[in-house]
């Protein structure tokens, strides 16, 4: 069964106009009992637009010095949504400085896929280049059993894609 009809009154109207574009329509439409696209639609019907954004000097600049650091989340201190300073970012040339967490595994892993593929090409063993690999990168042999056939996986895989 649908939800029932809302009825729109003038005060409702009034109420839609004041808050169209500055709370979400899922609110709106919670608080009269209707659909978000029922609220967009009589809003459209009514001649209700959302406000356009001007970008000022000090908004350009706030977004400047505050995206780079934190991203969408630097809407509300330019007073705008999240994806208006995305937008705005973006069209202004304005990245955000992504710092990627350094992986301690990372260098062990190369390490260990460097011995493999020297062992493995001077036709030693595979039990021999897990022995070398784990000595190389301070593991356990067991460990390195586990872990190296899904790096030579990945790296087989690799030279695959790059012919």
């Amino acid at each position: 069964m649908g939800r029932a009809w809302t009825r729109w009154t003038p005060e409702r109207d009034r109420e839609l106009a004041r808050d169209y574009g500055t709370i979400p329509n899922k609110e709106i439409a919670e608080r009269y009992g209707t659909t978000p696209g029922a609220v967009e639609s009589h809003a459209w019907a009514i001649g209700i637009t959302r406000a356009r954004l001007v970008w000022t000097d000090e908004r350009v600049a706030t977004l400047r010095a505050t995206y780079p650091i934190l991203g969408r989340e630097c809407g509300p201190l330019c007073g705008c949504s999240r994806d208006a300073a995305a937008s705005k970012a973006k069209k202004l040339g304005v990245y955000l400085h992504v710092r990627r967490r350094p992986d301690p595994d990372r260098e062990r892993r190369r390490v260990a896929l460097m011995v493999a593929r020297w062992c493995v090409g001077h036709g030693m063993h595979a039990e021999t280049v897990v022995e070398e690999c784990a000595e190389w990168c301070g593991c356990t042999p067991a460990m390195m059993r586990m872990v190296l056939p899904a790096l030579l996986k990945d790296e087989m895989r690799r030279k695959k894609s790059k012919k």
